[in-house]
């Protein structure tokens, strides 16, 4: 199409401008209607197999609610306490509706992450076709990448970031042979769980902020150069966001900054030789 507007004799502008001139050409009333009325049946159809899907993972999950919150539960139990007593952590409930409302809370949180990639997969297949090849080269290289780091995100927060939260509240437990009070932690399930749950809900967010960072450079909003004259500012964000969103310890903070400032040094560095290679 377009080497025949060329041969016509019609001035060449950009790729893009071109192909929105050929999509302009007026359709009929009927066709025009019949295009709309595929893609609300095919949003209608999408919507309705997620709903469907989500509902029977949400129910799933709530079979196995022990299980999961034995799961989320180790980084309490497995934790040492300064009292070196045997552990013998437990969660309590102090409302009649606390742990099954705590149940089916954890069961929607895990079924909202389960069910997330389906729902990426399912917005990818639908805004496809509307899109031009390099921007489904560029989702496609992206789409990969945000998946690790959502999964590392869960996997780091987990294993090091929870249990080092949790040792550090722990640490103000006492007893009789060290102390005039025994203080000792007896977590409530419904907060253990949301802060469980708020703290892994945070870390995936900030995991996907060296996408966003290239998704503005892909809009040519920022470039590596404009990274670079910034690294000062970033590594200080990367500190403030580790005080705000972890406890008072210096260690989980450091731990959580330092994930941040990897990633962006990371990220950084491959743009860089990215540049380099395709120049």
């Amino acid at each position: 199409m377009v080497n025949k507007i060329l041969a016509v004799g019609l001035e060449p502008t950009t790729h893009r401008e071109q192909i929105l001139s050929l999509q302009c050409l007026p359709i009929s009333p009927s066709e025009f209607n019949t295009k709309i009325m595929n893609h609300f049946i095919e949003l209608k159809y999408r919507l309705s197999y997620l709903t469907i899907s989500y509902l029977l993972i949400t129910t799933i999950c709530y079979v196995f609610a022990e299980e999961l919150i034995y799961l989320i539960a180790k980084p309490l139990t497995s934790t040492v306490s300064n009292t070196e007593i045997e552990n013998t952590k437990r969660l309590i409930y102090t409302n009649i509706t606390e742990a099954f409302i705590t149940q089916l809370k954890l069961s929607f949180y895990i079924g909202t992450y389960l069910i997330l990639p389906n729902i990426m997969y399912s917005l990818w297949a639908f805004i496809k076709p509307g899109l031009y090849d390099n921007e489904k080269r560029f989702i496609k290289n992206t789409f990969i990448p945000s998946i690790i780091l959502f999964i590392l995100s869960i996997i780091l927060s987990y294993n090091f970031l929870i249990p080092a939260i949790y040792k550090f509240f722990i640490g103000f437990e006492t007893n009789f042979e060290n102390s005039m009070i025994s203080i000792e932690l007896e977590a409530k399930i419904s907060e253990y769980v949301s802060t469980i749950l708020q703290t892994v809900v945070v870390m995936s967010l900030l995991s996907q902020y060296p996408i966003i960072i290239l998704i503005l450079m892909y809009l040519n909003i920022i470039d590596h150069k404009w990274l670079i004259g910034r690294r000062k500012l970033f590594i200080m964000s990367f500190f403030c966001l580790g005080a705000l969103v972890t406890p008072p310890d210096v260690l989980s903070q450091i731990f959580l900054a330092t994930i941040l400032l990897v990633s962006y040094e990371f990220m950084l560095y491959t743009i860089i030789l990215y540049r380099k290679y395709t120049s």
